[in-house]
């Protein structure tokens, strides 16, 4: 009988990651949506002094718009590049404060990894809703749990750059190529180790992806219903 349970509820989530790009798990864990066109480009694990900046003059030069899911940590040790992307009109996630895995931790430890991020944030003027990306996308019970408590959408992606492993430019590149044919959520590194080629790779893919007539957007923008506009290649 538990097997039959376990059974349907896969496919009841399979069935609501299909139609929707989403699943409800104690609260809403978004992959993608159905909007072709449109993407929602996302850094984790940042700010970094030295590739966060390389990286916002690179959405700089597009007019891109993106979402930078952050570290708390990182962000107290580097608050005037939280303040910059802000300044910038990008937008701002929870990454938690010390990049941990969340699986294994109680409810108590993920409650402050994501409230202490939460506080700094909203110190440096960051404003809701802060949406929050489990590190590592490791989550069982318990975060989805404490999320809905706090009244916080979870944002996972459908397109992965791997640029925490490519061992070059072009593979970054070609993971993003064949994996935005439909749109979705876009998902980088600016943080934590050498993000060279995640730099010079976004040099190759914006211009790419809006010669393709794609659109891009903020996770909150994303959300929206409509092809709303947040970049035109110039």
């Amino acid at each position: 009988m538990i097997l039959i349970i376990i059974l349907l509820m896969l496919l009841l989530f399979a069935v609501e990651y299909l139609s929707k790009g989403s699943i409800w798990w104690f609260t809403e864990i978004i992959f993608f949506r159905h909007k072709p066109q449109s993407l929602a480009l996302t850094f984790d694990d940042g700010p970094d002094p030295k590739f966060t900046p390389q990286i916002l003059q690179v959405l700089k030069e597009h007019k891109i718009q993106a979402t930078f899911f952050v570290c708390g940590k990182e962000s107290a040790q580097q608050p005037e590049l939280i303040k910059q992307i802000l300044a910038e009109g990008h937008e701002i996630g929870n990454h938690g404060w010390h990049h941990l895995n969340m699986v294994f931790k109680s409810p108590a430890k993920i409650r402050s990894e994501i409230a202490k991020t939460d506080q700094l944030l909203k110190e440096l003027g960051v404003e809701e809703p802060i949406h929050f990306r489990p590190p590592f996308t490791r989550m069982f019970l318990i975060t989805p749990m404490i999320a809905a408590q706090m009244q916080k959408k979870i944002f996972l992606w459908n397109i992965a750059s791997k640029d925490y492993k490519a061992k070059s430019v072009s593979q970054i590149v070609q993971n993003v190529r064949q994996g935005s044919a439909k749109g979705g959520i876009i998902v980088m590194h600016d943080g934590r180790a050498d993000r060279q080629k995640s730099v010079d790779a976004l040099k190759i893919i914006i211009p790419e992806l809006l010669k393709r007539n794609f659109r891009f957007q903020t996770c909150s923008q994303y959300l929206k219903p409509g092809r709303l506009s947040s970049s035109k290649s110039t």
